[in-house]
């Protein structure tokens, strides 16, 4: 599953979850790749931010491989610890 929650500034949320026995087969980088590609051409989103646990390792390298940097961890509205990524413009 994947998806954008777009945001008045121009700026979109990427969130992604993939089950446990299809992970590592590269299903969540490309879905991510087309939808971020998707929101920049189509919507004219001009930067994305995504949340990924603190723990969760192959979440966070994901969103390394789909290009985002300036992580640091931080507690998200809900209370969860996790590491804030951005990235600008595609």
């Amino acid at each position: 599953m994947i998806g954008l929650n777009r945001n008045p500034d121009g700026s979109a949320e990427l969130h992604y979850w993939i089950r446990s026995d299809r992970s590592g087969r590269g299903y969540t980088t490309e879905a991510g790749e087309r939808i971020l590609r998707w929101g920049a051409d189509e919507l004219g989103l001009e930067s994305f931010t995504l949340w990924a646990g603190v723990e969760n390792r192959a979440s966070r390298r994901v969103a390394e491989k789909l290009g985002f940097g300036d992580s640091w961890a931080t507690a998200r509205p809900d209370g969860w610890w996790s590491r804030l990524f951005s990235r600008a413009g595609l």
